[in-house]
């Protein structure tokens, strides 16, 4: 080396490359690997929906639109920052609508990331924000409103706008003349519903303080006493506003899913029936009650009544055609749990049994399946 310095470099030229390349490779074939896979997602085709099964379908169509997702964020930044713009007077719910919209943009990032579960725990989190109001009873109307109206965006556009989409296989049950399912058909419960929403978020608002008095055209006072009566101060929360929160899960479950829900989201048709059946049963018992244990009549509640009746009484047949689907699966040695969570088409046997006639347009597709007796409408009235 002292003698041929030049020389020793040369030799050790070589060396020094390969230690040089050792260092560098790694890195360059971690960058290649890299591009290589973002060129193969790229040109990887969409999955074709009609070869799914019908809980992946489901689940692809929840995390195949990004912009839901997206569009959710704002919403979780607005109710951040909401406490402090609105002066709601409750630190509780403060913390509480603060600390949910971080999860809002938090789980809406992951459901960007394609995480199934990501857009349920949002819609988890949107039905919470609309509840907090009431368990905290909500000292400002605006506090309340706002709630109430992001908690239902959040739960929209998380998973009931991405279930929108059409499913494939047929529409009507098998033997059925029509299908239970279709919008015509709950465009009564969707109407009802909301209608009933108002009158009890306005009940509610008297009860939490919001505004000085409730009207009652027919009974005076009435409507006050009800619900300022014990029965309804034994509840923990606003009975009227618990009351506008049924009525917001039943006007969401009515939107959520295509024509064909009674087969493709049974779970669905389970808590939409659950919701409008047992409780529409007592809020009527309820109302019944009010002469006996109050003293009064109310007759915003007697509307609310009638209306879940009516919306009783559309929404059974979609019920039958589920236990129908539910029970022909079974049959067919499939796993009821499986099909009751993500759905399935019918068997081959009785897939084309069921006729292909629609229910006719208008008033009558809406109310079709659907028989009044007029000795029971008569003995309502009286």
């Amino acid at each position: 080396m002292d003698t041929d310095p030049k020389g020793h470099i040369e030799t050790m030229r070589p060396q020094q490359e390969r230690k040089a390349l050792v260092r560098e490779l790694p890195t360059a074939l971690l960058g290649h690997e890299a591009e290589l896979y973002e060129e193969i997602e790229r040109l990887r085709p969409e999955p074709d929906v009609k070869e799914l099964e019908h809980g992946p379908l489901m689940a692809w169509h929840v995390l195949a639109e990004h912009w839901v997702h997206i569009a959710v964020m704002p919403l979780g930044a607005w109710l951040i920052f909401s406490p402090a713009a609105l002066a709601y007077g409750s630190p509780a719910l403060a913390w509480s609508d603060m600390i949910s919209g971080a999860l809002v943009i938090a789980f809406a990032t992951l459901s960007m990331r394609r995480l199934a579960w990501a857009p349920w725990a949002n819609a988890l989190v949107g039905l919470w924000v609309a509840f907090a109001p009431l368990l905290f009873w909500a000292p400002t109307p605006a506090a309340y409103a706002n709630d109430t109206l992001v908690g239902m965006l959040i739960a929209a556009f998380s998973v009931i706008i991405p279930m929108r989409s059409e499913m494939p296989g047929p529409e009507v049950p098998p033997g059925w003349t029509y299908n239970p399912s279709t919008w015509a058909q709950r465009a009564p419960v969707i109407v009802l519903a909301t209608l009933s929403f108002f009158l009890s978020r306005y009940m509610a608002s008297f009860q939490l303080g919001h505004i000085p008095g409730a009207w009652d055209p027919f009974f005076g006072g009435g409507t006050e006493m009800v619900l300022t009566s014990a029965v309804s101060r034994a509840f923990p929360v606003s009975d009227a506003g618990l009351g506008a929160y049924t009525y917001v899960l039943e006007l969401l479950s009515a939107v959520m899913g295509d024509a064909r829900r009674w087969r493709t989201m049974p779970w669905m048709v389970a808590m939409f029936g659950i919701v409008v059946v047992p409780l529409g049963i007592t809020s009527t018992v309820l109302v019944m009650l009010q002469p006996i244990a109050v003293g009064a009549w109310c007759t915003l509640c007697l509307i609310t009544a009638l209306f879940m009746l009516i919306m009783v009484a559309v929404s059974l047949d979609e019920i039958v055609a589920m236990i129908q689907f539910l029970i022909i699966g079974k049959r067919a040695g499939r796993s009821t749990w499986r099909l009751f969570w993500t759905g399935g088409d019918l068997p081959k046997p009785v897939e084309d049994i069921g006729l292909s006639r629609r229910p006719a347009p208008g008033l009558a597709g809406m109310l079709w399946g659907a028989s009044f007796s007029w000795r029971l409408l008569a003995s309502a009235l009286v």
